[in-house]
């Protein structure tokens, strides 16, 4: 697999466990985690922001990660992502 995939497929693995999480189709449950994802392609960076009880207005996340993905160190970063939202 090529790097480029690689990085492509974990990116979409961490997008899936977010909507595990998180479901666009089950009404939100109070106290349970919500999952932000945002990938920025002009920085090549993809967010991972959670709130472990829930997201709140004007309160902060438990945990955001910034991600640039074409550091040498992104895969192994996509996989701590990944092992942190499958532990969630």
């Amino acid at each position: 697999m090529t790097k480029s995939r690689e990085i492509r497929t974990k990116i979409l693995k961490i997008m899936d466990l977010a909507l595990k999480i998180s479901p666009p189709d089950v009404k939100k449950v109070k106290g349970t985690p919500d999952v932000f994802v945002k990938y920025s392609p002009h920085y090549c960076v993809l967010e991972v922001e959670v709130y472990k009880c829930g997201w709140k207005y004007d309160c902060d996340s438990n945990d955001r990660s910034f991600i640039l993905i074409t550091s040498k160190d992104a895969s192994n970063e996509l996989d701590e992502a990944i092992e942190y939202l499958r532990n969630l």
